[in-house]
């Protein structure tokens, strides 16, 4: 199996961020967190949404849980006949930028499943392309969004080139099939990932891989407990839409709804305890809200394209009023970290105000079921860029459930 490791499963998402208007003018607010974007106000009002998908009750894994579409790869994603496909219309996979030798970071900081050997029958495509087939292709299953170009169209060729550029590209919507013929094939999808080589070869697409960005890569933690959990090593991906598609409509099955919202919605929306978002899922959605503009976010995802990602795994620490997770760049993070075995519970024995009279913070803090708070004063930038802090938050009105009035 290419995705299917002894203690986790490789998988695909996507943030797919899609322009609807031009924003009405709004407060602006000084920031106070470290960050990459070219001014220093934060705004209330948005050009952009974001596709947020429910999982369903049944779920085995996070269930009734809102999330970026996504899914776990499948063998048909590493399949070589891409690699076939992607020549016909002059596209040498083999010559795709590799993830250890395009990057400015050194290779042992990149996310190994960028670059982690695998199986002959799954090595003729890079990994990083067979990722963002997977999200694509998730995508599709999911929301029944298309992301594909057709090897007609000279938008291909002009992709091509501003993606050797890191230059901001716009995604391509499938316009070429009806809504019932999509929805045919959708389901055939469903039933079988390999259905998604079968759709593009006959109708001559290429799923639009150079219109995502690599964003980031998470790692679900090991258990706090010796139990068995299900984890997923998960590369995060960025595509940017002109127009909210018109067809876009929940699964049924895995999904159960579907909505477009800005990041602040979202945050808004949980803190209410009207939504449950997952912590890595707030962590990203607190970096978008950085961004008024999908212009924006594309230009400066494109930018950042060249450190690829790194795994980050969270570990979890008890305080004496909550938990907190730690990440990367936090002082309390481990130098070393078996991504393996469960790491022994540790009781501070502190607040987690006390937690916080130390730097660098880079974590995630649990005060209650909705009542999760963002501390981070660790900077991420040239790599990405940081999430606004929880005073950002407030002054936006997201408030905390404990500190509304």
């Amino acid at each position: 199996m290419a995705v299917i490791l002894q203690h986790w499963r490789e998988a695909a998402t996507l943030i797919l961020v899609c322009r609807h208007g031009r924003p009405k003018r709004g407060p602006e607010i000084t920031l106070s967190t470290p960050t990459t974007t070219s001014g220093d106000k934060l705004k209330r009002n948005f050009d952009y949404k974001i596709l947020m998908v429910k999982r369903s009750g049944k779920s085995k894994f996070m269930p009734s849980t809102y999330v970026f579409p996504g899914g776990v790869a499948s063998d048909s994603d590493f399949s070589s006949e891409w690699c076939d496909l992607f020549q016909e219309s002059g596209v040498d996979l083999s010559k795709w930028p590799q993830a250890s030798s395009s990057t400015v970071q050194p290779s042992h900081l990149l996310s190994p499943m960028l670059t982690r050997q695998r199986d002959a029958q799954f090595s003729a495509v890079p990994a990083d392309v067979a990722f963002r087939v997977c999200a694509i292709r998730e995508t599709f299953e999911e929301s029944g969004v298309l992301l594909v170009r057709s090897t007609a169209s000279p938008s291909l060729t002009k992709a091509m080139s501003k993606f050797s550029q890191q230059l901001p590209i716009s995604a391509s919507l499938c316009g070429k099939l009806d809504e019932e013929v999509l929805s045919e094939w959708r389901r055939a999808v469903q039933k079988d990932p390999g259905q998604f080589l079968k759709l593009c070869k006959t109708q001559n697409f290429l799923p639009d891989i150079w219109s995502l960005y690599d964003w980031c890569n998470w790692l679900t933690p090991v258990g706090r407990f010796k139990k068995q959990n299900r984890r997923f090593d998960t590369a995060f991906y960025l595509s940017v839409l002109d127009d909210i598609p018109e067809f876009v409509k929940h699964d049924s099955r895995e999904i159960v709804h579907t909505q477009w919202s800005t990041p602040l919605e979202v945050f808004q929306s949980f803190r209410a305890g009207t939504l449950w978002v997952a912590p890595p899922q707030l962590y990203e959605l607190a970096r978008l809200i950085q961004f008024s503009d999908a212009s924006d976010i594309a230009d400066f995802a494109s930018k950042r394209s060249k450190y690829h990602m790194k795994r980050w795994m969270s570990i979890t620490l008890s305080a004496k009023d909550g938990l907190v997770d730690i990440l990367p760049g936090d002082y309390l993070y481990p130098k070393e970290v078996d991504w393996e075995e469960p790491i022994q519970s540790q009781d501070l024995n502190k607040t987690l105000e006390e937690l916080k009279q130390t730097s660098p913070k880079n974590r995630v803090e649990f005060h209650g079921p909705f009542d999760v708070r963002l501390c981070c004063d660790f900077d991420h930038s040239p790599e990405h860029i940081s999430p606004v802090s929880e005073s950002d938050l407030v002054s936006l009105d997201v408030h905390p459930p404990t500190a509304k009035l």
